[in-house]
């Protein structure tokens, strides 16, 4: 199986934003964009993508949202610039690993709505466990300075 196939657990949606990632090993502040969003994670691309494994915390500045999205979350996957192409660009599948329940709320409001936008079944807001994550029990509430 390719390292990329177990990635596709949630509905992505197509989302350009801005993306500010700092990373516990290098003392800058990169600025990247990503190029799709779900509950579970995002997909940002970069030239220079991190190893897979590699904790990163970030900033998601979403066209139309108030708030930033913000959260820590580790690549799961790469895209080598020389794996890139034209509707494939280099970059890194991230998974979310702490994320505040606004955020999750706004990545839930624009997943629903794309999916019923496109096509499908919208998620039951009130269930809230329908993102699908396991890790929702782990997640804690973390500010940026």
């Amino acid at each position: 199986m390719q390292q990329g196939d177990e990635r596709r657990d949630a509905t992505r949606v197509p989302v350009e934003a801005e993306v500010s990632l700092e990373f516990p090993d290098i003392d800058e502040l990169f600025k990247e964009c990503s190029t799709n969003v779900s509950l579970g994670g995002m997909f940002i691309m970069s030239s220079n993508p991190r190893p897979v494994g590699t904790t990163v915390r970030f900033a998601l500045d979403l066209p139309g949202e108030v708030r930033v999205i913000a959260g820590s979350a580790e690549v799961m996957w790469v895209r080598r610039r020389e794996d890139a192409g034209l509707d494939s660009p280099p970059g890194m599948g991230v998974r979310f690993v702490e994320l505040d329940g606004v955020s999750r709320a706004i990545i839930f409001r624009i997943v629903d709505r794309f999916i019923q936008e496109e096509g499908g079944e919208p998620f039951d807001i009130n269930q809230g466990d329908t993102a699908g994550s396991e890790a929702d029990d782990e997640i804690e509430v973390i500010e940026f300075e």
